[in-house]
């Protein structure tokens, strides 16, 4: 794991799943990997409309 990088662990419905495991498999890339794919256009899209996200450290 990079130095940038965090480990979590969430839920999900076992349908949602399997979802991502057949979007990932046609995408050739890794569950995790498509995960934060879909996590980084959600940022993107929220920031296309709500302005840039600012991190402050204290954010953590």
């Amino acid at each position: 794991m990079r130095d940038d990088e965090v480990s979590i662990q969430f839920r999900m419905r076992e349908s949602t799943h399997k979802k991502l495991k057949v979007i990932a498999k046609a995408k050739l890339r890794s569950l995790n990997a498509q995960i934060e794919y879909f996590a980084l256009k959600g940022i993107e899209e929220y920031e296309k409309e709500n302005g840039e996200i600012v991190i402050r450290d204290d954010d953590e």
